[in-house]
């Protein structure tokens, strides 16, 4: 399984819209889980994917916001990478990007009015994070074509990476056999990604070439990332070979900051601009086509905003600035610290679980973890079920195979208390009534064993 990407990725948009986009994040890229070793956690499965092709990219800003059936999704804005200037001084500068990149020409839209606003928009990140930039970052307008060829740039080269993410979501029932992941996932960043930020190369690139206020959203959030990473250094390639949930967690605090600091920057707009931002987030969203994508690709992508503002929200009350720069500094472990805050204050760590056995040549392992058990669940019982049942999760690891032309995941889970035990086996077996070949067992008294096979 690739892991969740360490880096910030593509930012959501935010705002009603039409079917279904969640929010996309791509960051650095996985790498892809080898037999009979630990691979990255589960959750980054679909996450992963889209890391691959967003190489070293550390925030990008796509759909956000929960998505249920035949519900809408909200579009926001997204970054990718953002390239740093040589400067003499360590101002808060920012400036427009050269005149051509690889892939298509970044439009001029007009030097002094562009570098005005931005400053505008860089001092207003300051004083929403408390921090000073210490070096100018460049901010590159680039046009569809232009952007959408910087976006993909990398995505070719790492798709086959994808198989094995496949095969585990195809035996988990989450899509179906002869879905071209790679090919939802590049139709996703396509239509789902407004701008990105990429830590390694300091690369801040924006879809659209006037500074409406949907741009300037977008900027906002990407600008968060690279104040973020100078002061903490936001390339964590360390992470991606870690067998827990770090990469979610650190994703999930990165994403966090940044999106509340996108939403304050909203919140400072007049009514007129608010409206015109919603007019753009419409109009972005009636033109993707996410009707082929599926959904869990999108739970997935949006979870680090979601999650992660609420965190940093909670971070932020009870202890102020100093309290979000050590989460960034040492970011959760776990998505139960992610979801749950006394969790994370108590840095709960998660139970160790001794790998179920494989039948069949090894695909990857690793946690599994909360959040992708309420997925899981999520489509049988619903969101209230799933949560209720996951939250006392105290921890787990999953092993996936091949045999034959099938793929199978095993996956033991532990809870806090054998009242959570019961109930999570009960839910589990509701699931597994839904799915052709899965099955609920029991191989120890403090243990739930779900195995699935397509």
């Amino acid at each position: 399984m690739s892991d969740w990407p360490t880096d910030p990725g593509p930012h959501p948009p935010t705002g009603p819209g039409p079917p279904p986009a969640g929010p996309v994040e791509p960051s650095a890229p996985p790498p892809s889980p080898t037999s009979g070793g630990p691979s990255a956690p589960w959750l980054v499965l679909a996450v992963g994917l889209v890391i691959a092709l967003l190489a070293a990219s550390v925030g990008v800003i796509v759909w956000r916001g929960r998505v249920d059936d035949g519900g809408a999704a909200a579009p926001s804005s997204t970054t990718r990478r953002s390239t740093t200037t040589e400067a003499a001084e360590p101002t808060p500068t920012t400036g427009t990007a050269p005149p051509a990149v690889a892939g298509g020409d970044i439009v001029p839209t007009g030097q002094a009015e562009v570098d005005a606003t931005l400053a505008e928009l860089a001092a207003f990140v300051e004083r929403e994070r408390g921090l000073e930039f210490r070096q100018p970052v460049r901010v590159e307008l680039a046009a569809d074509d232009a952007f959408e060829a910087r976006l993909l740039e990398d995505f070719e080269r790492d798709a086959a990476e994808l198989t094995d993410d496949a095969e585990e979501l195809i035996a988990l029932g989450f899509i179906d056999r002869g879905t071209d992941l790679a090919a939802e996932l590049r139709q996703l960043l396509r239509v789902g990604v407004l701008g990105f930020y990429d830590p390694e190369t300091d690369e801040l690139v924006v879809r659209g070439v006037e500074l409406t206020p949907y741009t300037r959203r977008t900027i906002v959030h990407e600008l968060t990332h690279a104040l973020d990473d100078q002061w903490f250094d936001l390339d964590r390639p360390e992470y991606d070979d870690r067998p827990d949930e770090i990469s979610f967690g650190f994703s999930a605090v990165v994403e966090g900051s940044a999106t509340r600091v996108e939403t304050a920057y909203e919140a400072s707009l007049s009514p007129g601009e608010r409206a015109e931002l919603r007019r753009e987030e419409m109009a972005f969203a009636l033109d993707a086509d996410v009707s082929g994508i599926p959904l869990v690709l999108l739970q997935l992508i949006s979870a680090p905003y979601e999650a992660g503002e609420d965190l940093v929200d909670e971070i932020l009350a009870s202890g102020g600035d100093d309290a979000l720069a050590r989460a960034l500094t040492d970011p959760p472990t776990t998505s139960e610290q992610v979801l749950d805050f006394e969790a994370y204050e108590v840095r709960e760590p998660a139970r160790a679980v001794t790998p179920p056995p494989v039948e069949g040549e090894p695909m990857g392992e690793g946690v599994f973890g909360q959040l992708m058990l309420e997925l899981l669940l999520d489509p049988v019982v619903g969101m209230a079920r799933s949560e209720q049942v996951t939250d006392d999760w105290a921890g787990d690891w999953y092993v996936s195979w091949r045999t034959g032309d099938r793929s199978c995941v095993r996956l033991d889970v532990a809870m806090e208390t054998a009242t959570a035990l019961e109930e999570l086996h009960d839910a589990l077996g509701d699931w597994a009534r839904t799915v052709p070949d899965a099955r609920i067992e029991r191989p120890a008294p403090d243990l739930v064993r779900v195995t699935s096979c397509a």
